[in-house]
């Protein structure tokens, strides 16, 4: 199905777009960051294709209003209270238009602040096609990810991983020393204490 519309995305053809469209996408990006910053996605309800899907930066799946507004909430508690959300989107370059849809794509700049003040700062990379339904282009379809090896969230894991191996060493070692010091002076207090 998926090579079925991109075989028609590339045999459509390309529209006159005008720059009231491109105005109309840049719109559509500053809407998503401010929903963003505000934790609260309801400004783009209104800007969501009829069939709007997909799949966010951490793998979640949307499929309509309500399930982006549960993964904004999500989000939301992950952070704990008093975290904030924050992205910069960064088109590559103008969107390209075949027909009533458009397709623009880049990067993000994102910065995660838990509650208790950790900041993570992260990139990731994104695509979105959009439709134009009714006279107004909305958000037919979005995709991010990110490294899935060399992220912010990895190397924060692994670190922690790191400090508890090296903790649970030290314990470990101080325990053996103790028992092995402790056996010695049983075998040394054996050998001295007179036989019976």
């Amino acid at each position: 199905m998926r090579w079925l519309l991109l075989l028609l995305l590339l045999a459509a053809p390309l529209s006159a777009e005008t720059e009231a469209d491109h105005e109309a996408l840049r719109n559509l990006k500053t809407l998503y960051e401010r929903a963003a910053a505000e934790g609260k996605p309801d400004a783009l309800k209104p800007f969501l294709a009829e069939k709007f899907t997909g799949v966010m930066v951490t793998g979640d799946e949307v499929s309509s209003f309500d399930s982006l507004d549960a993964y904004f909430k999500k989000i939301k508690d992950l952070l704990g209270d008093g975290g904030k959300y924050s992205v910069t989107v960064n088109p590559a370059e103008k969107a390209r238009f075949f027909g009533d849809l458009a397709i623009a794509y880049g990067s993000t700049d994102d910065v995660a602040t838990t509650g208790s003040g950790r900041e993570y700062k992260f990139t990731s990379s994104w695509t979105a096609v959009c439709v134009k339904e009714g006279g107004q282009w909305k958000i037919l379809r979005v995709q991010g990810s990110m490294d899935p090896v060399a992220n912010v969230f990895v190397k924060e894991a692994i670190s922690g991983a790191g400090w508890l191996a090296g903790i649970g060493g030290a314990v470990g070692g101080l325990v053996l020393g103790l028992c092995g010091g402790l056996a010695i002076a049983m075998l040394k207090k054996k050998k001295t204490a007179p036989a019976a």
